[in-house]
Parts: C-alpha cells; structure tokens; sequence
C-alpha cells in the first residue's frame, strides 16, 4: 500500500523526481547530425574560440546559467565546434571536420550560434558577442519546435 501511494505521489508531482542531468555538448558533427537524425532535433551548434577567445568564453558560462537553458537544451542536440588559435590542441581529422562546418554555415566570427538541422540547413544564425545568455535562450526557444 505504502509502495502504490509513493508511486502515485511520484506521478502527482511536477516533472516527478527526475533527476537534473547536465547537457551533453557533442563535439563532433558526424555524432550530432546522427542523433538529430535519430532523435528528430534539430541541432544547436556553437562555434567558439575556447581558451583565446575572452567573449567564448563568456557567452557559454552565461549562456549555459540561464534559467531556460536545459529546458532548451532537452529539445535539441548541442553541438560544440571549437575554433582553436595555433598551435592547434585537436586532431587533425576534427579540425578539418569543424573548419569545413564553419565554410558551410558562412561562420566568420566567434561566438557564433547556428541552429540547424541534420543536412546542416540553419533556421537561425547570430553572433553572440556580447548579447545576456538569458535572452538568446529567449529567442532560440521561441524558434525550436517542441
């Protein structure tokens, strides 16, 4: 009896007693466009200068805190694409993979956020230099289908 309550508690209470799991940011495109696929989400790419780019750095801590983050974060597959100044700290074949990604998307600034589907048709493209986390994550989820 006690068990069939608690269980009915449980589904009573808002959102259960799920536990909060942290977003998983892809860093690669062949594994992010695979999910998309499977999962049929749309992919949130951000194209950052990690370590160099003072702004990167930034916009991801701020943009990771909002408050809408990981309800946004549950409806589409994260993708990170670093852009690292020389000497380079990834392999060559992920350089190559996230070099040609940003000739595709027309990237030509960091940070840069693309939303995208899986054959890379992008829905939604700023810099985000400069803008609150808490805004863009406004914004992205007015566009992301639920």
């Amino acid at each position: 009896m006690r068990l069939l309550l608690f269980a009915l508690v449980l589904l009573v209470l808002p959102g259960g007693l799920r536990a909060q799991t942290t977003p998983v940011w892809q860093t690669s495109i062949v594994d992010a466009r695979h999910i998309a696929d499977r999962c049929g989400r749309p992919i949130l790419i951000l194209f950052s200068g990690t370590g160099w780019d003072q702004a990167s750095d930034a916009f991801l801590k701020d943009f990771t805190h909002a408050p809408g983050f990981p309800l946004l974060a549950s409806h589409v597959v994260l993708l990170r694409i670093d852009m690292p100044s020389a000497p380079p700290t990834l392999t060559t074949d992920t350089q190559i993979q996230n070099n040609n990604t940003a000739v595709i998307l027309r990237i030509d600034t960091v940070p840069t956020l693309v939303l995208c589907d899986s054959m890379l048709t992008s829905k939604y493209k700023a810099s985000v230099t400069g803008l609150a986390g808490a805004d863009v994550v406004t914004r992205l989820t007015g566009i992301i289908p639920r």
